[in-house]
């Protein structure tokens, strides 16, 4: 019989869970007063939405300079960019269009990024994404997790986005450390594994996921909301994406995003 103990069992996964938060504990970041509003709202929610943040100006200074950077090379060959399941992403967007680092960089979004995980939490990755093949469904349109530990997104709206451009859909206040995640967590843990270059690999694809009627159990049993995030081009939300969350499917027009991932020290995916 497997030793409570050993690797990779429950214990031992209960153990780093616990390192991590108290890690997380001793490097607080203070935040502004004038940001407090919208921290308190991302620790109940594990979301907060900012309409129209950037306006349409620097949202086509945006655009202008990705366009530029899909024009020097292939776009499926920018640093890493793939094309899947009716997604085209351009990965590294902050170095290959350099006017979307007013994004990483702003000092609201990095203030509250900082005082809701740690201030140690670092800048991970950085796409650009756009939706444009009408119906084409992906394994994302099932609600998931995406880490047992902080992996905060920041999502910016290059296009208006109705519920018929593919808007991200977020089940509010599930990133808290309720009972129903330690099993679910646990299985994370197993199973998700990354390549030697930390990129996907077929043991990612369905890590964190769920059947939608376990989905809507858990809503349910822990009276969550499903919030879906609409509006304007510019508009930006920060959400802790080990919050139960999904894609959905564009139903006409297209949608433009640019998005970064920020973690604990730069851990994970």
């Amino acid at each position: 019989m497997l030793s409570l103990y050993a690797k990779d069992s429950m214990v031992d996964f209960l153990v780093q869970k616990l390192d991590y938060k108290i890690r997380c504990a001793l490097s607080p970041f203070a935040v502004a007063k004038e940001y407090k509003a919208h921290l308190d709202t991302l620790n109940r929610d594990g979301c907060v939405v900012f309409e129209e943040y950037f306006s349409p100006e620097q949202v086509d200074e945006f655009l202008e300079d990705i366009e530029a950077a899909k024009r020097r090379q292939d776009l499926t060959r920018v640093a890493n960019g793939h094309i899947d399941t009716g997604i085209s992403r351009v990965y590294d967007v902050a170095a290959v269009a350099p006017m979307t680092r007013k994004i990483f960089e702003d000092p609201m979004i990095l203030s509250l990024i900082k005082g809701y995980c740690s201030s140690k939490c670092e800048l991970l990755k950085t796409f650009y994404e756009e939706k444009r093949e009408v119906g084409t469904s992906s394994q994302s349109n099932h609600h998931h997790f995406d880490d047992w530990r902080h992996r905060i997104k920041v999502w910016v709206y290059l296009t208006d986005v109705t519920e018929n451009q593919a808007p991200t859909t977020i089940t509010l206040g599930s990133h808290k450390n309720h009972l129903w995640r330690y099993w679910p967590e646990y299985n994370y843990f197993l199973h998700f594994r990354t390549d030697e270059n930390n990129r996907y690999t077929e043991m990612t694809d369905y890590s964190g996921m769920f059947w939608p009627h376990e989905a809507a159990t858990i809503r349910k049993l822990w009276k969550y909301k499903e919030k879906t995030i609409t509006g304007k081009k510019g508009t930006m939300f920060i959400f802790d994406s080990r919050a139960l969350h999904r894609s959905t499917v564009l139903k006409e027009g297209e949608r433009k995003i640019v998005t970064g991932y920020y973690t604990y020290k730069g851990l994970g995916l």
